[in-house]
């Protein structure tokens, strides 16, 4: 009599078992590649973002924008200026929530969708060094180790949507419940940076403030 062929069940849970082995050693392999896929789509926005501010410098004598201002007695859009506003003139990705290039605006690692509505554009998940706002560019002596935009902002819970108005200033890591803000390090605990003299470069919590505490990074001019 001829015997069946076929795999007995200690062989079957050998078989699962190493499938299983090869799963949790590769699916983290995986999920980091793809974090650096994000993270590298999120540097060249704020590597565009930068030099679309740069650009706005060259136009209006030599000086970044601010962060924000409204004229007086304004209340609409039509007198309220942010800087993602006046930015996208230079990057033409169109603002809002239906907009072509919206997606400049947003980190590919943030977990919270596109708002609902754009707010006169001042939505997004980029923040805008304060220290440097309304500076000419003579003002600003390391420019190329002066911080002019970061994955900075604040989370605003009951409208689901981040408020890229606010100041950029620091490293501390951010919170949602309650709403703190702080930057992100979404990126395989690295976050993205523009600086004043057009290039961007990624980094840990630990490494900016190494970097800054040596001066080879600055938050002020």
């Amino acid at each position: 009599m001829r015997k069946k062929c076929g795999f007995t069940l200690i062989e079957l849970l050998v078989v699962i078992a190493i499938i299983a082995i090869l799963a949790a050693i590769l699916f983290p392999v995986f999920a980091k590649a793809r974090e650096k896929a994000r993270q590298n789509t999120c540097l060249n926005n704020i590597k565009q973002l930068t030099l679309g501010l740069l650009m706005y410098v060259s136009d209006y004598d030599s000086r970044l924008p601010y962060r924000y201002y409204q004229i007086v007695g304004a209340a609409s859009c039509d007198g309220k200026f942010f800087w993602p506003r006046v930015t996208d003139t230079y990057v033409g990705t169109g603002l809002g929530t239906s907009a072509s290039g919206k997606e400049l605006w947003r980190c590919p690692s943030h977990k919270w969708g596109t708002p609902t509505n754009w707010y006169c554009g001042a939505y997004a998940d980029y923040a805008m060094n304060g220290s440097v706002e309304g500076r000419c560019e003579s003002e600003i002596r390391f420019p190329a180790a002066t911080v002019l935009l970061g994955e900075y902002a604040y989370y605003h819970p009951t409208h689901e949507r981040w408020y890229g108005w606010y100041s950029w200033a620091g490293w501390a890591p951010y919170q949602v419940s309650p709403p703190v803000h702080g930057c992100r390090y979404d990126h395989n605990g690295q976050q993205n940076i523009g600086f004043v003299d057009g290039h961007a470069r990624s980094g840990s919590e630990g490494y900016w403030r190494s970097a800054e505490a040596s001066g080879a990074v600055r938050r002020t001019p």
